[in-house]
């Protein structure tokens, strides 16, 4: 426990804060008056290893907001097409699971068809960190079951527009910051710009890598993990962002993705490239690009191909200003006083722009001592995923690849098997693992439409 501040404050400022402070709860504050004054604490984790602990209850907080705002949408959603979409586990045949991929285009002048759009917007507000839709290029895929015969959904797949600046990826691909850019001249800093641009088109964020349960009890996110380098997505993308007099060449060549509740993303992880790549089926791969020749790393400390070399960005964190509530939005005004014109504050709360609104939720924040700094909660990890270094480094000179790897969705679903089906040759030879697959599957088997449904409270 340590003291954030202690200062003189007014009924109006102290009623603020109390409100802040109560929606900021899961973060560890507590307020404590003395006399006059006010003190501020916070118990909070000193050591990284307790941050997903510590934090998940302010994201499970996060997470009930944001369904609250969402409600009759997910009601109806679960009433028109939870029977075609979801499966309980009693239902489910492990043996006959077949995972296939479908592209979905969400733009409106393809006229998507209204169950996908629901079943991407639904599976947007599943993840305990929603995602918002995509502004710029968005590729979206469903999971569907095709072993069963409402073919179930066993998860959807969003690659977006990637970020123009995100300082680790920028490190490692060697792309100028905006500061670094400022010192050359405007020559050398559109070449610059150019590199960037013509790397960015062929890169992807993954926004959205959600499997739905009884699919997620056996590993389904995996599967979408390494879906954005099978071949049938490589040839959706191409199809997609190709344009004759911009882009004639479209290539996915990387992705890059944040965790949300910690530096390692599960789904992202111990995905070592050769158990995808089938030489019979692509071209070779060319030098593997991290330490552990997996499929996707952390962008950490140092560099990861190039030794001895660090990497000054520090791990963003994740933020919880959207806890705040509409009260304490509205006790910001009466700290604001006078600077607000009181017949204006009904508008300021209902009409006036989220912008607006913050600039005055920052002159509280101001006005009472407090900064933006209360909201941060745990460090977010970066991850950068690519086949190999020859990838990468096309990237960092803005240059096509001269070679395209792919790997092969048939291993890939053989690997998923493998997470909930014990195979006699490993039975007698891995007691622990046999185990551990009989487990997870049996998870998988006893999955109710409570576990699956965002309105039960179950969940």
């Amino acid at each position: 426990m340590f003291p954030v501040h202690g200062w003189p404050i007014s009924q109006e400022e102290l009623s603020f804060v109390q409100s802040l402070l109560t929606d900021l709860r899961p973060l560890g504050f507590e307020i404590c008056l003395q006399g006059k004054h006010v003190r501020i604490t916070q118990i909070a984790p000193n050591s990284m290893h307790c941050d997903r602990q510590f934090y998940y209850e302010a994201h499970r907080a996060l997470h009930r907001k944001s369904l609250a705002e969402k409600w009759d949408a997910i009601v109806d959603f679960e009433t028109k097409y939870g029977p075609s979409v979801f499966i309980q586990g009693q239902q489910l045949n492990l043996s006959a699971i077949d995972p296939r991929l479908r592209p979905v285009d969400l733009r409106r002048k393809a006229n998507p068809a209204p169950r996908d759009c629901a079943i991407v917007e639904y599976v947007r507000s599943y993840q305990t960190v929603a995602s918002r839709r995509s502004v710029g290029r968005e590729n979206v895929y469903i999971l569907e079951d095709h072993g069963h015969s409402n073919l179930p959904v066993m998860g959807v797949l969003v690659l977006a527009s990637p970020r123009y600046y995100q300082p680790h990826r920028d490190e490692v691909l060697g792309w100028l910051s905006p500061t670094d850019l400022g010192r050359l001249s405007v020559r050398r800093q559109k070449r610059w710009q150019k590199i960037r641009l013509a790397g960015l088109n062929r890169t992807m964020q993954v926004a959205i890598c959600c499997a739905l349960p009884p699919y997620s009890r056996l590993g389904a996110a995996s599967l979408l993990a390494v879906a954005p380098f099978m071949p049938n997505i490589q040839l959706d993308f191409q199809q997609r962002w190709y344009d004759k007099k911009f882009n004639r060449d479209p290539d996915l060549a990387a992705v890059a993705t944040t965790t949300s509740m910690g530096l390692t993303g599960t789904p992202f992880q111990a995905l070592y490239t050769t158990m995808f790549f089938d030489e019979k089926s692509s071209v070779a791969r060319g030098e593997k690009w991290n330490a552990n020749n997996t499929l996707y790393a952390r962008l950490g400390r140092w560099h990861p191909w190039l030794p001895n070399v660090s990497i000054q960005a520090r791990d963003p964190r994740a933020r919880f200003q959207s806890l705040v509530s509409k009260q304490t939005l509205n006790l910001a005004l009466a700290v604001a006083g006078p600077e607000i014109v009181p017949k204006h504050r009904e508008w300021i709360l209902q009409e006036a722009s989220s912008q607006l609104r913050m600039r005055v939720f920052q002159y509280a924040l101001d006005r009472v001592g407090l900064s933006t700094g209360i909201f941060y909660g745990n460090p977010v990890g970066v991850l950068l995923g690519a086949l190999d270094k020859p990838s990468l480094e096309a990237l960092q000179e803005g240059k096509p690849r001269e070679t395209r790897p792919v790997l092969s969705w048939e291993k890939a679903v053989v690997r998923f098997r493998s997470e909930y089906e014990i195979s006699k040759t490993r039975l007698c030879r891995d007691a622990e693992h046999s185990r551990a697959v009989q487990k997870r599957a049996q998870r998988a088997l006893q999955t109710t439409f409570d576990d699956i449904l965002l309105s039960s409270s179950q969940r």
